[in-house]
């Protein structure tokens, strides 16, 4: 980790969004990694404001969040929550993340109290085990946000010596509440990690382009511990029109798919 890097906040604390009137909650806003909050935060907080008023019982399986504007760090956010639905095994959440009154983030969140039933999935090979990997570098060390968990990357830098950027293995360098929810809005807050920088990693000089997060979506099929490793890879499926799309899953180290993320970022050339 960059030593110059400001520091960033205890995870727990970020997430402690504060009762501020009915369905309504205020968040602080610690810095980001280029002077911007990140987005990945704005999604858990918001999504942890919706999670305070589901119904007992219900766990978020989907997510979907727009950004709207960029977040301004050490300025108070303000949550507003309003309820679509609340059904005998559904609900359903809407919050709008606000900044002096400008919202920065809307956000959908669906709830359901889980149901016995087949559990599938297509096996998949996460490869060795995070503990016998080497520390390998990784481009997002140095992100600031991301100073509250441990990145393992899976693979090692190329004949050039570029990083890896994904698959890497990540968790929480202290652990987490046993509240199964607290640890979906961990994952949703990590599901961004690098997400819309694999839209131009691909390139020789991914430095000469800047990308930033437009739609974020997160479906969480089974319960996971964010202070144990989780497998975050992904995949660039379209660069098209100034967009990229980005498809990513989660893993545990025994191949358990515990989600799913989809990501659209705008990626453009820097000015010269």
């Amino acid at each position: 980790m960059s030593t110059s890097s400001p520091p960033y906040p205890d995870l727990l604390d970020v997430l402690e969004v504060v009762p501020g009137g009915v369905d309504t909650f205020t968040a602080s806003s610690p810095p980001g990694t280029t002077g911007r909050l990140f987005g990945g935060q704005l999604v858990a907080q918001a999504l942890r404001a919706a999670c305070l008023t589901a119904p007992p019982g219900c766990r978020p399986y989907q997510l979907h969040a727009q950004f709207l504007r960029a977040g301004r760090p050490h300025e108070p956010l303000t949550l507003r929550v309003s309820r679509p639905r609340d059904g005998r095994a559904f609900a359903n959440r809407r919050v709008e993340v606000e900044q002096y009154g400008k919202p920065l983030l809307a956000l959908l969140a669906s709830f359901h109290v889980g149901e016995p039933g087949d559990d599938w999935q297509p096996p998949h090979d996460t490869g060795p085990h995070p503990d016998s990997l080497p520390h390998w570098p990784s481009p997002l060390h140095d992100a600031v946000a991301l100073q509250p968990f441990e990145i393992r990357p899976a693979c090692p830098p190329d004949a050039t010596g570029k990083p890896a950027l994904h698959p890497l293995w990540i968790r929480t360098r202290k652990p987490v509440s046993e509240d199964a929810t607290v640890h979906a809005c961990v994952q949703a807050f990590v599901s961004d990690a690098g997400l819309a920088l694999s839209g131009r990693w691909h390139r020789a000089e991914p430095q000469a382009f800047t990308t930033t997060s437009l739609d974020h979506t997160v479906w969480f099929h089974r319960p996971a511990r964010t202070s144990d490793w989780l497998l975050l890879s992904t995949t660039a499926l379209s660069v098209a029109e100034g967009r990229c799309l980005v498809h990513g899953t989660m893993h545990t180290p025994g191949g358990t798919l515990v989600a799913s993320i989809a990501q659209v970022a705008l990626v453009r050339p820097l000015a010269a």
